[in-house]
């Protein structure tokens, strides 16, 4: 009887590591009305950017959005600045030196060994297409982003020129930790 109780307790345990490995590997994501990226939450930091025909650097992991601030939409800017957006100790650092006389920006993007995009900081804010979309498309935590469309367009080392609306990206360098880029806003015109 004594043999038989401890059989039944072992198997016990089992079954409760088991759930509990189920219970840890259920990543709950947002619904599509409230996505982040593709639907109408009013909670969203895109919002802020609908009115700018635009696009930024997009870090997944902490939903921060480096501006680039070269459009003829932001009215009243001269001159240049320089930010730094970092993504925590195990993420990207995003620098954007932008001339906004000039219009272009010079974008620096440092990478850590866990630059990755991460999936359940994402499941907090997003439905679970755009999720797994990024999860398949992009191979470091930030990305540029169509402000407009809610477009991601993927950080890669061997890009070298991608035109996206009134903007072309340009890949001046990359390297094991780094990748650089220069944006310009080049709007075609009018004859």
């Amino acid at each position: 009887m004594m043999k038989r109780g401890i059989v039944i307790l072992a198997a016990l345990g089992v079954i409760g590591c088991g759930v509990v490995v189920l219970a840890q590997s259920q990543t709950i994501y947002r619904s599509q009305e409230e996505c982040f990226l593709c639907g109408d939450s009013s909670n969203s930091i895109l919002d802020l950017y609908d009115e700018v025909d635009g696009i930024g650097v997009l870090c997944f992991n902490n939903f921060m959005v480096s501006t680039l601030g070269v459009c003829e939409e932001e009215p009243g800017r001269s001159g240049s600045n320089t930010t730094i957006n970092s993504s925590g100790d195990s993420g990207s650092i995003i620098k954007v030196d932008a001339n906004i006389n000039r219009r272009f920006a010079e974008v620096d993007i440092s990478l850590k060994e866990n630059s990755r995009p991460d999936e359940k900081r994402m499941s907090e804010v997003m439905c679970k297409s755009c999720a797994e979309s990024i999860l398949q498309n992009n191979k470091y935590d930030v990305a540029f982003i169509d402000y407009r469309t809610r477009e991601v367009i993927p950080i890669d080392e061997t890009m070298h020129v991608y035109c996206r609306g009134d903007y072309v990206i340009y890949g001046v360098s990359s390297s094991e930790d780094s990748i650089k880029y220069l944006v310009f806003y080049a709007p075609e015109q009018s004859s």
